[in-house]
């Protein structure tokens, strides 16, 4: 997923995808997903960092490009 736009639109889309994924994962653990990719942490400098959480095979990576807005990627691990 690649966005930009309204932050709760691309929050939202991320918590979807997440759950969709992801479907035994309750919505306290989407959330938790969330938090570990450090999305809601504003001092985190997202333009130099990326950031990845893996739950139950599946890995979230989550950074930023300045073209391109906010890169979102679900991948399931090997």
């Amino acid at each position: 997923m690649v966005g930009q736009g309204e932050g709760t639109d691309i929050v939202l889309t991320m918590g979807l995808l997440i759950g969709i994924t992801n479907p035994d994962l309750s919505q306290k653990d989407v959330g938790q997903v969330l938090k570990d990719l450090r999305l809601f942490d504003e001092s985190y400098k997202y333009q130099k960092n990326e950031t990845k959480v893996e739950k139950n095979t599946i890995r979230y990576n989550l950074k930023y490009d300045q073209d391109a807005g906010v890169i979102f990627s679900v991948s399931k691990v090997n």
